[in-house]
């Protein structure tokens, strides 16, 4: 094998056998993709699968053109997403150079081309459900809690993510850590009830809705009804 004849064209598949990526390469090329992928649809998909993908090598020992020339041809067989196939490719294939490095003007046309192929691309459930677990753990710097929370600011919720939110909070206990965190925000925000308590919580009422009603309170109404029931 000479110096000339060291590549190779590889394909990644779906944990369910479907294909999902053709690309070219030589060494460790196709491993690239488990520790970074520049494309994020095909970064879902291997995080979805546990960091790993499934590889074949279609084509080894061929040129740089003879495997740009594959490349190309098993795209079009195969057909891209875009086209009705499976493949997440974002180009037909055949561009590129080896060893070469990208200009930031170049790399910000890429990033456009990437993000005009994935804009209005209907997601599926399992892409949906996987998105919470890619960010579980991610630690967020002050600024972006910040960002995060100016966004938030006067956003009005639907009643599907109210009933949502409420969904899931049902049946949770908080730690006492918790509620005071809350207790204390509430005495900042001047949450408080007309008796001056900030010992909240939510019942449901006749129509199923959520009122809000202080705990102290409640309980010096219930403590006087049994006085004068006695």
């Amino acid at each position: 094998m000479t110096s000339d004849n060291c590549f190779y064209v590889y394909m990644l598949f779906r944990l369910g056998g479907a294909p999902c990526y053709v690309g070219k390469g030589k060494g460790n090329r196709y491993r690239d993709h488990f520790r970074k992928s520049a494309n994020p649809h095909l970064a879902n998909i291997i995080a979805k699968s546990g960091g790993e993908l499934p590889v074949a090598i279609v084509g080894n020992n061929i040129t740089e053109t003879e495997a740009f020339a594959l490349e190309r041809e098993l795209i079009a067989c195969i057909g891209r997403e875009a086209h009705g196939g499976p493949l997440v490719n974002c180009t037909d294939g055949g561009e590129g150079f080896t060893g070469g490095r990208h200009t930031p003007e170049t790399l910000k046309r890429m990033g456009a081309g990437i993000s005009a192929a994935l804009k209005g691309r209907p997601k599926n459930a399992a892409e949906i459900a996987s998105k919470p677990c890619m960010q579980k753990g991610v630690l967020k710097s002050e600024a972006q809690k910040a960002k995060m929370a100016a966004a938030r600011v006067g956003r009005k919720l639907s009643s599907t993510h109210k009933a949502n939110i409420g969904a899931t909070h049902k049946g949770m206990r908080r730690s006492e850590e918790t509620r005071s965190r809350m207790s204390a925000a509430a005495r900042v925000n001047g949450e408080l009830c007309p008796q001056g308590h900030d010992n909240w919580f939510q019942q449901k009422g006749k129509r199923g809705y959520l009122n809000r009603k202080c705990r102290t309170c409640k309980r010096e109404r219930d403590r006087n009804y049994r006085k004068v029931s006695l």
